[in-house]
């Protein structure tokens, strides 16, 4: 069975709450939706419940020395963990895709 949710948004088009729907199809998902359930806000939609990704922190090559480091949040300057040279960051992020 797969999960949707039913997301609600305020006039300001800001999503305030969202509740769970149990169905197989996103159609059967949306026929659950009561106008009880959508009365007080201005818009909403249901979507397929998704994982969300938390960034556990980032890796860095040492210009220095090449050693790998890693760093829980994005911060300069960085310190290489091997050689102890200290380096500002990149600003410009290369993210992990498949």
């Amino acid at each position: 069975m797969g999960n949707f949710r039913l997301i609600l948004y305020s006039k300001n088009g800001h999503p305030y709450e969202s509740k769970r729907l149990a169905a197989e199809t996103l159609e059967a998902a949306f026929i659950q939706v009561t106008p009880e359930m959508v009365t007080n806000c201005n818009e909403w939609t249901v979507v397929r419940d998704v994982a969300s990704l938390i960034p556990s922190g980032y890796e860095w090559d040492c210009p220095e020395c090449g050693h790998a480091n890693t760093i829980p949040a994005i911060y300069s300057p960085v310190t290489c963990e091997k050689c102890g040279m200290e380096f500002e960051i990149n600003p410009i992020v290369n993210h992990a895709y498949d």
